[in-house]
């Protein structure tokens, strides 16, 4: 009788844990680009562009890490960083990057912190330029959320610029003090 008890006792949060495993691990994912053929035969690509949003008069942070994954280009150096307003340089956003010195090679990850600042009377539209970020910038909306619709506020993303970083990979992996919005591009 003890053990048909300590089987019922243990076995119904075992089954429990279980079903929810299995329910929680083969869950579908929000995927980032969705590919897809019409009925019509027509092949569409759906990619979600991640927007920054910040508002006026406020300073966020983002970490970015770095890495080299080709042995021939390595960078040691001082770290830079910039910001623009429609092609032109600003005053009411700032950037600064941290530490101002890094060695970027394959032997480790090496995270560079940018902290944005942006001044009261700041509004609109931006183009942060982080190291290493020289195929691609990342799009700041300053005053806006969410909700607002940026399909036709940054025309540059679309662009193709050349990359002499090439060999080195940059990921956003932390974010303080700044939202994030998304433009839906759909190409066919």
């Amino acid at each position: 009788m003890k053990t048909l008890h300590l089987s019922i006792i243990v076995g119904i949060p075992v089954c429990v844990l279980v079903i929810f495993g299995i329910l929680f691990f083969n869950m579908p994912s929000k995927p980032m680009c969705q590919e897809g053929i019409l009925p019509n035969g027509t092949t569409l690509t759906v990619n979600k562009v991640p927007i920054f949003l910040m508002k006026p008069n406020s300073t966020g942070k983002i970490c970015i890490k770095n890495w080299s994954y080709n042995k021939s280009f390595n960078y040691s150096g001082k770290t830079s960083a910039g910001i623009s307003k429609d092609d032109s340089t600003t005053s009411d956003v700032t950037i600064i990057a941290f530490p101002s010195d890094i060695t970027v090679d394959t032997t480790e990850n090496k995270t560079i912190v940018y902290t944005i600042t942006t001044s009261k009377d700041a509004s609109g539209f931006y183009r942060i330029s982080p190291m290493f970020f020289s195929c691609s910038s990342l799009p700041l909306a300053v005053g806006y959320d969410s909700s607002h619709s940026f399909d036709n506020d940054f025309p540059w993303l679309w662009e193709t610029y050349p990359c002499p970083f090439g060999g080195i990979l940059v990921q956003v992996v932390e974010l303080s003090g700044i939202d994030v919005g998304y433009i839906t591009k759909v190409y066919n």
